[in-house]
C-alpha cells in the first residue's frame, strides 16, 4: 500500500487498553456516529462491509486504516458469491447465516422472556 494514499478510518479511534486492564482486554474502540457513518457509507465495498486495519504509527499511537486490498486470480471470482447472500433486500441469506451444521432457530425469543 506504499504507492496508495492512506486513507484513515473518519469517526472511529483505537486506543490501547487502559493501564492495569485485565491480559484479555486488547484494546478500545471509540465511535463518533455521525463521522463514522459517513465513513461507512462512503468506503462499503460491492459486500456491504468496510474493512479496516488497526496500525501503530512511528510514534507508538495505534490508529486504524481502511483496506483496500482485493483478492485477484480464482480468490477473486469466488468473492460476489459472499456478497450476493447480502444483497437485496437487506434479508440476508439464511445459508450464510446458518451454516449446515447450524440449526435455524424455530422463533424469535421476546426479550421479556429472556432469563437474564
Amino acid at each position: 500500500m506504499s504507492d496508495q494514499t492512506k486513507t484513515f478510518a473518519e469517526g472511529m479511534y483505537y486506543d490501547d487498553p487502559r493501564d492495569g486492564a485485565p491480559d484479555w482486554v486488547l484494546g478500545k474502540v471509540n465511535i463518533q456516529v455521525v463521522k463514522a457513518i459517513a465513513f461507512l457509507q462512503a468506503h462499503a465495498n460491492e459486500g456491504g462491509y468496510v474493512n479496516l486495519d488497526v496500525k501503530r504509527a512511528k510514534n507508538g499511537k495505534p490508529y486504524m486504516e481502511l483496506d483496500t486490498w482485493k483478492p485477484s486470480g480464482e480468490a477473486r471470482q469466488a468473492e460476489p458469491a459472499k456478497a450476493d447472500a447480502w444483497a437485496g433486500t437487506g434479508t440476508p441469506d439464511k445459508t450464510a447465516v446458518f451454516p449446515d451444521n447450524t440449526p435455524e432457530p424455530d422463533k424469535i425469543v421476546p426479550n421479556d422472556d429472556l432469563p437474564f
